[in-house]
């Protein structure tokens, strides 16, 4: 069984790039970051070589979700904010080959029926899923709960 940390959650008293190795130290197979963006490409991806470890799965930018807004993925007013969080996603994912993208759902927004999201996100995720391919990374999806 193979095993990944996910180093938004695990040893967080250390700095991004720190937790790497601890991951490492600890045993993990590779390593899950939610959002990774804040340490630059080139430098997660010599972190990950110096550790012997594998990028598992980031996600793809969010916007507001985790604050509690409704994400970018299935608002179609925020198209264009969805389509500059994938072209940041696959610029860092050229550097740092995650195996996989997650691309989260967000929550219904205001003003937007549910056939007009599902519609919305059905596209991005399309979208998501051919430009992830030319670079062999698998696009996941994850409703919320």
């Amino acid at each position: 069984m193979k095993i990944a940390a996910n180093l938004s959650l695990l040893f967080t008293e250390l700095p991004l790039r720190e937790r790497i190795q601890a991951a490492a130290a600890a045993g993990f197979d590779g390593v899950e970051i939610q959002f990774p963006y804040e340490l630059p490409a080139i430098a997660l991806q010599e972190a990950l070589a110096r550790a012997g470890l594998p990028l598992v799965l980031i996600n793809l930018p969010a916007g507001d979700l985790m604050s509690g807004g409704a994400g970018l993925a299935a608002v179609p007013a925020r198209q264009a904010e969805f389509d500059a969080a994938l072209q940041q996603a696959l610029t860092y994912a050229a550097m740092a080959r995650p195996a996989c993208v997650n691309v989260l759902p967000g929550r219904l927004a205001a003003g937007v029926s549910r056939e007009q999201a599902l519609d919305c996100l059905a596209a991005n995720l399309r979208q998501s899923a051919e430009a992830f391919a030319l670079l062999g990374i698998r696009v996941l999806v994850e409703a919320i709960n």
